[in-house]
């Protein structure tokens, strides 16, 4: 579940430096990451969006660090 979380997120151009996704019970996937984006128009909603067409999430939380800000980490599109 990882994967598809990082694709939709690098997909949108920017990048993920950290993420979990987990099960509690038999409920469905939480997820938290720790995004790049050298976007200033992005906030977590943006992320939020973009992923709740996954049925298996249940809920996500969103770190959002712009490119300028992060001293090192994976390099991002512009």
């Amino acid at each position: 579940m990882t994967d598809p979380v990082r694709r939709v997120i690098e997909n949108a151009g920017d990048a993920v430096l950290d993420s979990q996704v987990w099960r509690v019970g038999g409920e469905p996937m939480r997820a938290i990451g720790s995004v790049v984006t050298n976007d200033a128009h992005r906030s977590p909603g943006f992320y939020h969006k973009a992923l709740e067409g996954s049925k298996a999430l249940l809920h996500t939380t969103v770190e959002l660090n712009r490119a300028q800000a992060v001293p090192y980490g994976p390099s991002i599109r512009s």
